[in-house]
């Protein structure tokens, strides 16, 4: 009488078959990874072309490997290339929209070249996907405000964002003071009595 395949003996074959391709897979990211550290430490040095050469290598073994296509663009740049250089950004950001340093060479490359609405186009971007003090942030910040210059909607745009970045951030602190004056906390926590007695009132009395 057949009685069909146990579960457990289906959760082996599946594991027989998915364990290999994971540790190939762990394999080929790795290999792909030397290869561009290789690459990274050649063009630190200016030996540009062994640089070229890695970063090819990279994407051959691994061709959804987001960092080296944004070297390759960096390298065809370097060399004119600006055709190429924004094909290689685009298809670091199509296997990776969060790579934030990929909007920072496109908005540049662009601005490069006076196309400056597109150049905004990333520059946001940019200011979207980073901390907002970083330093990438404040050069992000700081040529949207030059080229508000030529289109004042650019401006208006940026000082709206920085509204809502705004008031976000008085939002998280009213949380913040919210969790800090709640009864639980400050029963927990060895605040002198009179601390104690403040914050409970100002909780109580709603204070926002």
């Amino acid at each position: 009488m057949n009685k069909g395949v146990s579960p457990q003996k289906l959760i082996l074959v599946f594991l027989s078959i998915l364990l290999p391709s994971l540790a190939f897979s762990s394999i080929v990211k790795e290999e792909a990874r030397l290869y561009r550290e290789r690459g990274y430490e050649a063009q630190r040095i200016g030996d540009y072309e062994t640089a070229f050469s890695c970063y090819e290598k990279a994407i051959a073994v691994d061709p959804n490997y987001s960092i080296a296509y944004n070297d390759l663009g960096v390298l065809y740049e370097r060399k004119g290339n600006k055709s190429m250089a924004r094909a290689m950004y685009q298809r670091a950001l199509e296997i990776d929209p969060n790579y934030k340093e990929v909007y920072y060479n496109l908005a540049a490359l662009y601005e490069s070249e006076g196309d400056f609405l597109k150049a905004a186009f990333y520059w946001k971007q940019r200011l979207r996907f980073g901390q907002p003090h970083s330093r990438g942030v404040s050069e992000a910040r700081e040529h949207l405000r030059q080229i508000g210059q030529i289109y004042p909607q650019i401006t208006e745009d940026l000082k709206r964002q920085d509204a809502e970045f705004l008031s976000d951030e008085i939002e998280a602190m009213k949380h913040k003071f919210e969790n800090l004056s709640s009864e639980p906390y400050i029963k927990k926590n060895n605040y002198d009595e009179e601390a104690k007695k403040l914050l409970l009132e100002m909780d109580r009395q709603k204070i926002r």
